[in-house]
């Protein structure tokens, strides 16, 4: 059996407070995108066996390995067909977990799924949903909203396989954000008005991501990008999770196709066209 596993995009991520297991609080509102993985589940006799057309673990990291685990099952096989980015802030190997678990996990609760996924990884629970939704406590707490609208997503990454490559990016991203005191400017509440309203362009103007604080330092060309970005006058723009990917929506397909050929002149970077969901 195939099922899509979605990537995703953060339309706001505030990291609230370091917690006393060494996870991190945060308030983050996650749109899904038609952009997917698709990963195909079958019974075999015994063991767990794992392929994929990319270069990804296939044992015990792999986090649909690590959803067959959790849910007790053996004899499975399951190939991962990747299109989304690994490491880009859009989901990567994180949501591959969904599909699985709701193949062989099908007779579990979806309160009970939920639970397994948020033990696999922080962005596994939203991707069982395909729906937006706005995560706390660790990202795990989810709250489904109202699907907002069809918009074209532009994907921009300058930076690829290169980001953080000597570091645990999210570990030492969080150790940084520990390092300063942010200030937020914009809150949750107004982000929430936006979303009750599907108000793309009050959706944009409340958008905050705290990780951009560290990496635009970390990463100037980054931060270039987006300054870029916005100059194509998106109703969303910014960086989605911890990088390194920048996104931005449209509402007209045709602006997207000019924005992406205007980036691709520019950084002769990586692009994708998609959309919401």
């Amino acid at each position: 059996m195939k099922l899509k596993a979605r990537a995703k995009i953060n339309l706001f991520l505030h990291v609230i407070d370091r917690l006393p297991n060494g996870y991190h609080e945060v308030e983050t509102v996650i749109q899904p995108l038609t952009l997917s993985d698709v990963v195909d589940v079958k019974r075999i006799k015994k063991g767990i066996r794992i392929s994929s057309n990319a270069d990804i673990p296939l044992d015990e990291n792999n986090s649909a390995y690590k959803a067959v685990k959790r849910l007790g099952v053996d004899g499975v096989k399951i190939h991962i067909h990747k299109n989304i980015p690994l490491a880009g802030g859009l989901g990567g190997s994180a949501v591959d977990a969904a599909p699985v678990l709701k193949i062989l996990g099908r007779k579990q609760s979806l309160k009970k799924l939920v639970k397994i996924a948020g033990s696999i990884a922080a962005d596994a629970p939203q991707a069982l949903f395909e729906k937006p939704s706005l995560g706390t406590g660790i990202g795990t707490n989810l709250k489904i909203i109202p699907k907002l609208g069809k918009e074209f997503v532009l994907l921009t990454d300058v930076v690829g396989s290169n980001y953080y490559k000597n570091k645990k990016k999210s570990a030492y991203l969080y150790s940084k954000i520990d390092g300063i005191k942010i200030k937020h400017s914009k809150k949750l509440n107004e982000m929430k008005k936006a979303l009750k309203r599907k108000n793309w362009k009050e959706i944009g103007k409340s958008f905050e991501n705290d990780f951009e604080k560290i990496v635009f330092k970390d990463y100037p060309k980054i931060k270039k990008l987006k300054e870029e970005l916005v100059k194509t006058n998106p109703d969303v723009c910014g960086m989605s999770g911890a990088g390194s990917v920048v996104f931005a929506l449209y509402s007209r397909k045709k602006d997207a196709f000019e924005a992406q050929k205007k980036i691709r002149k520019k950084f002769r970077c990586w692009t994708l066209l998609t959309s919401t969901i």
